[in-house]
């Protein structure tokens, strides 16, 4: 697939299906636009690997791409964009949470948190409250039926994480 951004450059996302083939499959790697958010110019494109996946958030205006974990949630007024993955095990994209502001403007910054090996949570999206706070349900891997609150808070224009109380 080959993209034009309005800046004049272009990028080409090429897959590698002979490379998915072969036993081992080393450098297999499957490009798919899954999704358009047309209010501010950006794609969604899920890169498929043998084992998992991970996605890129693509600004039309300028080509910058951002890496998330998951689909993403606008904020309420579509300030921002957030991903939030978790799962057992280690295939599929990395745990973790990605807040990037809907528009390619340098002075907002993404924030993005990457769950450690050991974590004992599982989070998932819940909601936003408002465009600075994201609220998240995070499960107890320990004990499954365990869920308890989390969440992202936009403070002094920097995102706090506030793990599981």
């Amino acid at each position: 697939m080959q993209l034009k951004f309005h800046n004049g450059l272009a990028r080409v996302y090429l897959n590698e299906d002979a490379k998915c083939q072969t036993p081992k499959a080393e450098g297999c790697v499957k490009y798919r636009l899954t999704g358009y958010f047309p209010k501010h110019d950006l794609l969604l494109i899920e890169v498929g690997y043998r084992e998992g996946g991970s996605w890129l958030l693509v600004h039309l205006d300028s080509g910058k791409t951002s890496e998330i974990v998951a689909p993403p949630h606008y904020s309420p007024a579509k300030l921002w964009l957030v991903s939030v993955a978790s799962g057992v095990g280690p295939s599929g994209p990395p745990d973790g949470i990605d807040i990037v502001p809907a528009t390619s403007d340098l002075s907002p910054k993404e924030w993005h948190y990457r769950s450690p090996d050991d974590d004992q949570w599982l989070y998932e999206f819940a909601g936003w409250e408002g465009d600075d706070h994201v609220k998240l349900v995070a499960t107890s891997t320990e004990t499954p039926t365990k869920r308890v609150t989390a969440s992202v808070e936009r403070r002094n224009g920097d995102w706090h994480f506030a793990g599981p109380n």
